[in-house]
């Protein structure tokens, strides 16, 4: 998947789509390496355009809950670069990733200077927090 390919930027034009690409850097993740760990803190944010990876929150019994699996053109870290706050999970590589990485600083000037960009961005996130409650009622059943 190319950067421009990517649903959230879908509803910028091409132009803005190109100065937009500008802000993002590739960086490359091997199988299994740790792309940022819970409570590190949220500098950036991500959009796989390769690969995929896990989100994991670590138990106080050492066991492994995976949260969610996020496949090419989903956002990675987009509530912690959004709030500031620490990242809440862990982000684990599943399979050779390729990461499109902004800063948070652009980030948050893009939302501000594209507000259909910053609508895309709140139906990503109602989308995952509906998946989550979904998911948390499925397992209080």
């Amino acid at each position: 998947m190319m950067l421009e390919e990517i649903p959230v930027l879908s509803s910028l034009s091409p132009g803005d789509r190109e100065k937009v690409k500008e802000l993002f850097i590739e960086k490359h993740f091997g199988k299994d390496e740790y792309i940022f760990f819970e409570g590190d803190p949220s500098s950036w944010l991500g959009v796989i355009l390769e690969g995929r990876v896990k989100m994991i929150k670590h138990s106080e019994t050492g066991k492994d809950v995976v949260l969610d699996l996020i496949s090419p053109g989903e956002m990675l870290g987009e509530v912690a670069a959004f709030n500031g706050e620490p990242y809440p999970a862990t982000a684990q590589a599943m399979e050779p990733t390729m990461v499109a990485i902004i800063q948070r600083d652009d980030y948050l000037r893009l939302l501000k200077q594209y507000p259909a960009l910053a609508l895309r961005v709140i139906e990503e996130l109602g989308r995952r927090l509906r998946e989550a409650q979904d998911m948390i009622k499925s397992m209080a059943l």
